[in-house]
């Protein structure tokens, strides 16, 4: 598994273990448009239509479940997304698949 599909398996497993549920998927993942923000995002909309539960509730339960590690380093909520950002590889970004 190449770095990339690392760093986007380990993110949507940790949310899906969390949520409890398999409800979220790769795709859902997206490049924040401020590298400030991280370097993947997902937006909650999705997440709270499926649980019925307002984004901002689902970030938190994400922030407070979340265990960092040698992938994810670190994740913040910015309205209704939630940032993660993970160590660099070979001295620079990843680049993200492109």
């Amino acid at each position: 598994m190449n770095a990339w599909k690392k760093i986007k398996f380990e993110i949507i497993a940790k949310i899906n273990e969390i949520l409890g549920a398999e409800l979220a998927t790769a795709d859902d993942l997206i490049i924040p448009p401020n590298p400030e923000f991280g370097d993947l995002g997902i937006a909650l909309f999705g997440l709270a239509k499926k649980l019925g539960i307002a984004p901002n509730a689902i970030s938190d339960k994400i922030l407070n479940g979340i265990k960092y590690n040698d992938v994810i380093t670190g994740a913040k909520a910015a309205g209704p997304y939630l940032n993660f950002s993970w160590i660099k590889i070979s001295g620079g970004k990843c680049d993200c698949g492109n």
